[in-house]
């Protein structure tokens, strides 16, 4: 067949008066437009012609025709539009650039009127036309035979973009019938955690519980934790405990196990409140149960019914009558177990080094100085935090001792993050500090402030404003004596009401109520510590006003936020308004849009403290979603406020609000890193050890590195705390800095000519690293969840700008470590996790031995002054010597030097291996999930699929067979002051000098 080398014949055609003819032509250049293209552009106007003719049959062809050539003169708008003036012309199933092009084009088009109100958005000509062909394309990829996981994921974006829920449900029901997999669920919740709208983000969550509810029946049990997860982020409690109760009510142990660790997941996710209105719901369920079961009571003697039954009050279930099943999901819900599993790991693993400390007291006594004789106890406290290991405070009293006024607060407030965790212990822990009863207190005042502040700190991760009945569940399950967590919180409550004066109590015991009754939204509380607020009192004040937000904690509470801000526009007191404003940031976390009115009203101030306010607000509200327009409007405060506090805010808040994505907060803030002011400097450097905490983010550390030595001293002490935050738990093997980063801040802490805010950090620096005697890190966010503690944590750990005793608030984002797997008993068994990795990538790094001086100067000449002169004398004699003899010496020293070359060898340690087998409780770092494997154990299998960290549920595969468990650690010598004790108890009372 001969190839046609012009088109002018047909183009001639399209000039006729006969429409058949026309037709031809269109559909014969239709054919050859991708080669003749260029011609064909000359007669544009003729064929344009052609499809605006009302009557003429081939209209469609003739856009499509016009859509094609003006793709290829690069007109890609006007090939769109033409695009969709072909119809059903325009085959989407061609794979070619041109219908990909196209098809980007009007998706583009179509997501830009999508984002618009429904009624604006119809008023382009274009929305129906659009409508249809979005939906014709959705049915082409359903439709398809290959749907490989990348296509579906674009395909899920789109239709996410687009805001077109009712084909996203197609699409995911097409995708699980055909895969039998659940993956499409996982990876819509994934996207819904970034779309910024917060009406469009709860109607996809609503949309990906619908679809899991729907799915098929082998599926279901996996769908549970993505149902559970859309709950959470939807703050939908009464949903998450109608689905605990099914499962449970379902009488089967895979069920039973499905449940408890759907209700550990909820204890690592979710604030107090939420807890406490699963645990509610739970409770009314078994109400409900009791009442029906006692609703038809049998007829009393002399064949009398009991007519008033029905009157009666509902029953309330004893302990002992509760279902086992739902006994232990409601003590998970408090948080005790999980709390008491991770001590015993803690416990039992601690890593961290004594020598260490004894070094860094060394190094800081040859010049000393309250402030790094203050940082040295901190940093004790963080390297040991939830250890209960206390032997160098035990075996340095005298050093102690010579701490003065706060630091004094601050030295036995260290003690509560020592004991972290160990709530049954811990009035017993502090016995020595506290006074003997509330009315008694100010006797000193110092120490009495600081272990109100130390209980506060114990208390955190579990609180004490728990019910009546989940603290007869912890002491049932306990076995033991204990003080009840009511107890505790009373009596902090006790000393701050019958010491008003006393601004030492008044101020450690706000901190401690606040992290005691974290989210309670007590009002009683709430008062109390208001009474402490309106005293005016600079010091008192400003622990009360936290104090608040903590126990309002992302509540957003109308009241409490008018009476915080009035309260603050009031007052003369810095402190004070300090104080208010991070309350308030407290009260307004995670509240995103609801909190923009506030944060303008508090933005536009003339009171740089309010404004800093602001600044901290956006930050909280925001905390995690990575919203650019909360990116934008900090950038802009860090620019133009003329305030340096604000400003250096502004920088670190952003750290805050991108911490999910640490290189958002890179590529941010890099603008920022050579700004002429240190107090933006010091924000970047801070902002990028919050975005990137814990994750060895290489761009964070290229930044940080130039930072550290920064000529301002507060710009290198922020950028050190920083690379430690970035660092922790990292080993040199797997990040190579980090065997430069000890040696350097080794160095800064022995240089009696460093400046001591940079000793400062380099001395924190060291413990941070180690931190939870090298089993604890920071971690802000887990399965798209945004961990509420740790995030406050670290914002009032920042706060340690202004006041020290801040610092001791780092303790409350540190999370272990670890892997824990549990039995359907709640009990660990003995089970083994295969690491594909060699130990000492992902290992605890090994502690420095030290080296042997005879070994080490074995072959070293050691010459006196007085050798050095009888030698000289003596040369004289020998300078005739033979020169057999020193050719001998050589030989020898030859012969020396090949023996030792053989000991070495034969002293070379062994190739590592290039896996390990862990055992229960096992160490797992962040970055080492991706090589474990559990397919080492035979006997058990995972509950929940994937990998995860913390606590989690195991099947017995076996359950016929004996069960072998791992030894529990008893931890009742903790406080015992023996010296044969496994675990030394705390340091014996002395008297301050």
């Amino acid at each position: 067949m001969q190839t046609m080398s012009s088109v002018t014949g047909l183009l001639a055609l399209l000039k006729d008066d006969e429409p058949e003819l026309q037709a031809s032509a269109l559909i014969a250049l239709l054919a050859r437009a991708d080669d003749f293209w260029n011609e064909i552009s000359d007669s544009l106007g003729l064929i344009e012609e052609l499809y605006e003719t009302p009557g003429f049959p081939e209209r469609k062809n003739a856009a499509l025709l016009l859509s094609q050539v003006y793709y290829h003169l690069g007109e890609y708008q006007d090939a769109f539009i033409f695009a969709l003036g072909a119809g059903d012309k325009f085959d989407m199933t061609r794979q070619d650039s041109y219908t990909h092009t196209i098809i980007r084009k009007f998706i583009d088009r179509y997501c830009e009127l999508r984002g618009v109100p429904e009624d604006e958005a119809k008023l382009c000509k274009q929305y129906d036309e659009l409508d249809t062909l979005f939906t014709g394309l959705v049915n082409v990829w359903i439709a398809s035979d290959e749907m490989s996981y990348a296509q579906i994921q674009e395909h899920v974006g789109v239709c996410i973009a687009t805001r077109r829920l009712d084909l996203l449900e197609k699409i995911a029901k097409n995708y699980i019938s055909k895969t039998q997999s659940a993956d499409v669920l996982t990876l819509i919740l994934k996207y819904a955690t970034h779309v910024e709208n917060v009406g469009a983000r709860e109607d996809l969550l609503r949309c990906v519980v619908k679809l899991c509810a729907e799915g098929p029946e082998k599926l279901r049990a996996l769908n549970h934790f993505e149902t559970q997860q859309c709950l959470i982020f939807l703050n939908d409690p009464v949903e998450v405990c109608k689905n605990l109760v099914m499962l449970l009510e379902h009488k089967s142990t895979h069920s039973d196990l499905i449940a408890y660790q759907l209700a550990f997941d909820l204890f690592d996710h979710c604030n107090q409140d939420f807890l406490y209105a699963v645990a509610k719901g739970i409770k009314a369920h078994l109400q409900q149960r009791a009442a029906e079961g006692a609703a038809s009571p049998p007829p009393a003697e002399g064949g009398e019914e009991g007519g008033d039954a029905a009157a009666a009050p509902t029953p309330k279930p004893n302990l002992k009558d509760i279902p086992e099943n739902f006994r232990k999901l409601s003590l998970i819900l408090t948080g005790a177990p999980t709390t008491e599993l991770q001590f015993q790991f803690l416990f039992s693993q601690n890593n961290g080094s004594i020598q260490q400390m004894t070094q860094l007291k060394k190094a800081i006594d040859v010049k000393r100085n309250a402030v790094t004789h203050n940082a040295a106890v901190m940093a004790n406290s963080i390297l040991f935090c939830g250890t209960t290991c206390d032997k160098f405070l035990r075996e340095n009293l005298e050093w102690l001792g010579k701490a003065t006024n706060w630091s004094r607060f601050t030295a036995t407030a260290t003690l509560g993050v020592i004991n972290k965790g160990h709530v049954t212990q811990s009035m017993h822990v502090l016995k020595s500090y506290l006074p003997s009863t509330p009315a008694s207190a100010g006797a000193r005042p110092y120490q009495e402030g600081g272990a109100l502040y130390g209980l506060g700190l114990i208390h955190a991760p579990v609180g004490c404003n728990l019910h009546d009945d989940d603290v007869e569940l912890i002491k049932g399950n306990a076995g033991e004596k204990g003080e009840s967590p009511k107890e505790v919180l009373n009596f902090m409550l006790d000393c701050v009401k019958k010491n008003p004066s006393v601004e030492q109590i008044t101020h450690g015991g706000c901190l401690g109520i606040g992290l005691a009754a974290m989210s309670s939204k007590d009002g009683d509380i709430y008062e109390r510590l208001k009474q402490v607020l309106y005293t005016d009192s600079a010091v008192s004040g400003e622990a009360a006003a936290i104090a608040i937000g903590l126990v309002y904690l992302g509540s957003g509470n109308a009241r409490v936020m008018d009476e915080l801000l009035s309260y603050g526009k009031d007052t003369q007191h810095e402190k004070i308004i300090r104080g208010v404003s991070m309350s308030l940031a407290l009260l307004m976390y995670g509240r995103e849009g609801h909190a923009d009115t506030l944060i303008e009203e508090m933005l536009c101030s003339t009171d740089p403290w309010i404004r800093l306010g602001g600044v901290q607000v956006l930050g909280s509200a925001y905390a995690g979603t990575g919203n650019r327009r909360a990116i934008e409007r900090l950038l802009t405060v860090a620019v133009q406020d003329t305030s340096d506090d604000v400003r250096r805010a502004g920088i670190l808040e952003v750290g805050f609000v991108t911490f999910k994505e640490p290189h958002l907060c890179v590529n941010v803030t890099s603008v920022f890193a050579d700004s002429h002011s240190p107090h933006i400097r010091w924000g970047v450097a801070s902002a990028l050890g919050v975005a990137a905490a814990g994750t060895g983010n290489k761009a964070a550390l290229d930044r940080l590195w130039v930072l550290k030595d920064d000529t301002n001293d507060f710009v290198r002490q922020g950028a050190i705390v920083s690379i430690a935050m970035v660092l922790m738990q990292r080993t040199a093997k797997d990040c190579p800095r980090v065997k430069d980063f000890r040696a350097d801040i080794e160095h800064r802490v022995k240089d009696k000519y460093e400046d001591v805010l940079t000793k400062f950090g380099a001395i924190l620096a060291t413990s941070i690293l180690d931190a939870g005697g090298k089993n604890q890190t920071i971690c802000l966010h887990k399965n798209g969840h945004n961990l509420v503690k740790p995030i406050v944590g670290l914002k009032l750990f920042m706060q340690n700008w202004y006041w020290y005793p801040f610092v001791l608030m780092f303790s409350l984002a540190l999370q272990p470590i670890c892997m824990i797997a549990l039995n359907k008993d709640l009990k660990m068994p003995m089970y083994s996790i295969r690491s594909d990795a060699p130990p000492s990538l992902y290992g605890i790094p090994k502690k420095e031995q030290e080296t042997d001086d005879k070994e080490r100067k074995k072959r070293e000449k050691v010459q006196l002054s007085t050798t050095e002169k009888t030698d000289k004398r003596k040369k004289k004699k020998d300078d005739k010597m033979d020169v057999e003899e020193v050719e001998g010496e050589k030989k020898e020293e030859k012969d020396e030097k090949k023996d030792d070359e053989k000991k070495d060898d034969e002293k070379k340690e062994p190739e590592e291996p290039k896996f390990e087998i862990l055992s229960n409780p096992a160490r797992v770092t962040p970055a080492q999930l991706n090589v474990l494997s559990f397919a080492e154990d035979k006997r058990y299998s995972l509950v929940k699929p994937g990998v995860a960290m913390g606590c989690v549920l195991v099947k017995d595969n076996s359950p016929d067979d004996d069960e072998e468990l791992v030894p529990m650690v008893n931890p009742q010598n903790v406080g015992a002051n023996a010296d044969d004790a496994d675990e030394p108890g705390p340091p014996d009372s002395f008297e301050w000098p």
